[in-house]
């Protein structure tokens, strides 16, 4: 069995001064690290191996490096690396090649090496897609096919020149959107110990609708029901958010209009809810639509990612309670725990 020989006091002071360098890489603090161990610990390769999560070729020629030039070779800037394959393909190859099956990495490989005569590994084109800042990242959906030419553009700066509007103090600006959510998460990614599975309820029972009122600052008005979203619901909603608004404006000196941001849904357009519009404008409340398949451009958008993404914990989709009590914590606590940055 082979180990680094005891180090002398002269090479534990080498050592703690190449550990405390400034910058020092992660994985060069694991070479470092694996030395030590042997020397001082007796630790395997075998057991070097799986804590360093290497080969066991990799702790053995760290163990080279060492022993034939000392501490200094363990260094990136010293060690000889293999140059990759990739680079005799050009760039603009590589990504277009990626671009045609990006989420397989293994259907690339295979297609760099029937096509381009390139043999390369996963691994090694993911650490390359990394070094150009590539990500591994979910899919957006989006209704840019459904629109309108020049909608999109339109919405946009319709959207721009309203939150000029409200920077200058002329208005203030809400953005309102209606979301519903369920036992069937969107996607849950977990850490998991091999050959272990965490499961949750096979069930669509759905929990909650929340339909939210957000500024750009997190200020934030929620409101949550057990029913489907209809107009009628939606005027009740409304009304009562005005009816808040006029409270407030209440105690100002100047009132401000208050311009509430929405999409196309139907009941947001229904007769009952274009014979409101009247009462709400004399209240200081206006309604922006936005165009058709546009929904993408309203910033609360971000707000139901967020909770659906990042926020919820798989543990919240354990029951109908569990989640209810969470979709409630997030509301009540929005803008102070959870923050987002609207640009």
């Amino acid at each position: 069995m082979r180990f680094i020989a005891p180090f002398t006091e002269e090479l534990r002071s080498e050592l703690r001064k190449h550990i405390m360098m400034p910058k020092l890489l992660t994985r060069e603090k694991k070479r470092f690290s694996a030395i030590m161990f042997s020397s001082e610990q007796r630790m395997k390769i075998p057991e070097l191996s799986k804590l360093f999560e290497v080969s066991h070729n990799t702790i053995k020629s760290w163990f080279d490096k060492y022993e034939l030039s000392g501490f200094s070779s363990l260094l990136d800037g010293n060690m000889s690396h293999k140059k990759s394959s990739l680079s005799n393909i050009s760039t603009e190859l590589i990504f277009s090649t990626v671009a045609n099956n990006p989420q397989n990495m293994k259907a690339v490989v295979a297609t760099l090496e029937v096509t381009h005569k390139v043999k390369t590994k996963p691994a090694i084109l993911k650490r390359y897609l990394k070094g150009k800042k590539y990500s591994w990242r979910r899919l957006r959906k989006s209704l840019k096919s459904q629109q309108k030419e020049g909608d999109f553009d339109l919405c946009q700066a319709s959207i721009e020149a309203l939150k000029v509007q409200e920077d200058k103090g002329e208005i203030n600006l809400w953005f309102s959107d209606e979301s519903g959510f369920n036992l069937n998460p969107a996607s849950v990614y977990a850490w998991l110990a091999p050959n272990s599975a965490l499961c949750l309820p096979a069930e669509k029972v759905k929990c909650s609708s929340v339909l939210g009122f957000v500024k750009r600052n997190n200020e934030s008005q929620f409101y949550t029901s057990e029913s489907n979203m209809c107009s009628e619901l939606w005027i009740k909603i409304v009304d009562n958010f005005v009816e808040e608004l006029t409270a407030k404006n209440a105690l100002l000196e100047t009132i401000l209009r208050n311009v509430i941001v929405i999409d196309n849904a139907s009941f947001h357009k229904s007769k009952i809810v274009q014979d409101k519009i009247a009462f709400w404008e004399k209240n200081h409340v206006f309604i922006h639509y936005l165009k058709p398949y546009c929904s993408e451009l309203n910033p609360i958008e971000i707000v139901w990612r967020f909770m659906k993404h990042k926020w919820l914990s798989f543990r919240d989709y354990l029951s109908k309670n569990t989640l209810n009590e969470a979709i409630d914590n997030i509301l009540n606590n929005f803008g102070k725990a959870y923050s987002i940055n609207f640009k």
